[in-house]
């Protein structure tokens, strides 16, 4: 079960408009810079991990003293099989909650908002109902698909909890067809076209998680030469520089 802990210190400088995430010994952790504060996190696996010690590497992490207070918080994750039953619609967390490595919450919000003001203009029938329900466990369903891809996909064999990632992982359905395809002989564009209609993150979304997890084919053809790829790599940490302020991240 994961669960996070989080501390609230000082903001020293203007906030930058980036999140930054990164890995710990049992989870990940969240660095997100505000006006008057930074919101700091850490989600972690309570089978690898216990809150004290989580509390700990966090701390370490952010140099952070032992005055200063920490939040332990629980993190209930699923969904509802049924959104709208008879008179009652659930939106927002009442509804369900998904980690947020992606961020998804407001837009589950909105979303569940839309689907149901665009049926309320007509009788609302058990047909209607049906179709919600549908559409929201499809968005539920295919956000979960895309943040469990972000720890199966790693590659990291540094600590027990990241090779359980790889190995004891219960893999979702459309997600292990797309990595199979990816990984053998098949057509990877054939493979999420013929789930398409089950998919909320984009074709784009899907190459760059399994390119950028340094997944590729060992067969692997079209690669780009060494003085492209150089211009690639001074292209890219040009925009990085622009764009974040010099704050620049190794792209190997």
């Amino acid at each position: 079960m994961h669960q996070p802990v989080a501390f609230i210190t000082n903001s020293t400088q203007q906030p930058e408009s980036i999140v930054i995430v990164g890995g710990g010994t049992a989870g990940w952790m969240w660095n997100i810079p505000l006006t008057s504060r930074v919101g700091n996190g850490y989600v972690y696996s309570s089978q690898f991990c216990s809150p004290e010690e989580a509390e700990t590497e966090l701390r370490q992490h952010l140099n952070v003293s032992d005055e200063t207070p920490a939040r332990h918080l629980t993190m209930p994750v699923g969904r509802l099989q049924k959104h709208w039953h008879n008179n009652c619609v659930a939106i927002g967390l009442a509804q369900g909650f998904i980690e947020p490595l992606e961020a998804t919450a407001l837009m589950l919000v909105q979303y569940g908002i839309y689907q149901l003001s665009s049926r309320l203009g007509e009788p609302v029938t058990t047909i209607s109902r049906s179709q919600y329900n549908k559409e929201m466990k499809r968005m539920f369903d295919g956000i979960r698909d895309y943040i469990v891809a972000h720890y199966y996909l790693n590659t990291r064999t540094d600590t027990p909890y990241w090779q359980a990632c790889r190995h004891d992982i219960r893999v979702p359905a459309n997600l292990s067809l797309l990595v199979n395809a990816w990984d053998g002989p098949g057509e990877f564009e054939e493979a999420l076209d013929s789930i398409d209609e089950q998919l909320v993150y984009l074709t784009p979304s899907w190459y760059c998680i399994l390119a950028g997890m340094g997944r590729f084919k060992s067969d692997a053809v079209n690669l780009p030469d060494p003085d492209t790829a150089a211009g690639i790599q001074q292209y890219l940490t040009s925009t990085v520089a622009k764009h974040f302020r010099g704050r620049l991240y190794p792209l190997s």
